[in-house]
């Protein structure tokens, strides 16, 4: 069975998809959890079943639904710290106890975490965009362009110049993304597709200890 991976929404699993096939050249399917056992695949990134759902309430509650799975024998989440990183540590912490898992340490984790329960299955936990900073995706994607590119600087700049911004200072890092993706030729491109479009560079050392968290849990379910 692959790895069953939980995230808040499409943006992140487009990134993770990317990421999986363009680094580890393994096969990376997404889809309803109750298509699970008949999808051949590595890494299985559970999909809602409407395109709207999404957010750290829809990925705790699918979660808890993997978890409650007793064949599902290697899960991962991924969730964005926000500016909330010790609260979202802390509900993983109670879902990871509630199911049988060993407590997860106390942050930081540098290199990803992974739990394991007595019944030989394992919860490996990500929390955007480094287990130890706040942000979200966006922060980690972020760190992938150059700091010399002067679009980069500039749509900070831009943000600065903003009359009425109407986005919360948490989605900052978000707003920036964005408008410099609206720069690039073609203009706009979704984040998964950007990273196939080599916008962000996908073997940046940015992505490093997430790559090396999911091989780590790969290795465990082989």
């Amino acid at each position: 069975m692959p790895v069953v991976l939980v995230c808040e929404g499409k943006h992140d699993r487009a990134v993770l998809a990317a990421l999986i096939e363009l680094r580890r050249a393994e096969k990376v399917r997404s889809r309803q959890l109750r298509e699970l056992r008949a999808t051949p695949a590595d890494y299985f990134l559970v999909r809602p079943v409407r395109e709207d759902e999404g957010g750290i309430l829809w990925a705790e509650k699918m979660l808890e639904s993997v978890l409650n799975d007793p064949e599902i024998k290697t899960i991962a989440v991924v969730i964005d710290a926000d500016n909330k990183l010790d609260s979202k540590w802390a509900a993983i912490e109670s879902l990871s106890k509630e199911f049988g898992f060993e407590t997860p340490p106390p942050l930081p984790w540098p290199s990803g975490c992974v739990v394991r329960a007595a019944s030989d299955r394992a919860l490996g936990i990500w929390i955007m965009p480094d287990n130890q900073s706040q942000g979200k995706l966006e922060t980690l994607l972020g760190r992938t362009i150059n700091s010399n590119d002067p679009n980069w600087n500039y749509a900070d700049s831009v943000l600065n110049e903003v009359r009425e911004p109407r986005f919360a200072e948490v989605d900052r890092d978000k707003a920036q993304l964005r408008t410099w993706l609206a720069w690039q030729e073609p203009p706009g491109l979704e984040f998964g597709t950007a990273l196939h479009a080599k916008k962000f560079n996908p073997d940046h050392a940015a992505f490093d200890p997430l790559m090396e968290w999911l091989r780590k849990l790969k290795d465990l379910d082989t």
